[in-house]
């Protein structure tokens, strides 16, 4: 098992902190990048013919 320092848990951290934040605050057109993922997923689900 490999022991982590302080100081390499607390750049692990704040690493995983800033990529979170970037995450939260990207945008497309001001638009939350993760929801305008999904809002073209269910555009595009609109318009697949149903299969039923």
């Amino acid at each position: 098992m490999i022991r982590q320092s302080n100081s390499q848990s607390m750049d692990l951290f704040a690493s995983v902190h800033e990529r979170s934040k970037l995450n939260y605050d990207s945008m497309i057109d001001g638009v939350n990048t993760t929801v305008a993922s999904v809002q073209a997923k269910l555009d595009q689900a609109r318009w697949l013919p149903s299969t039923s």
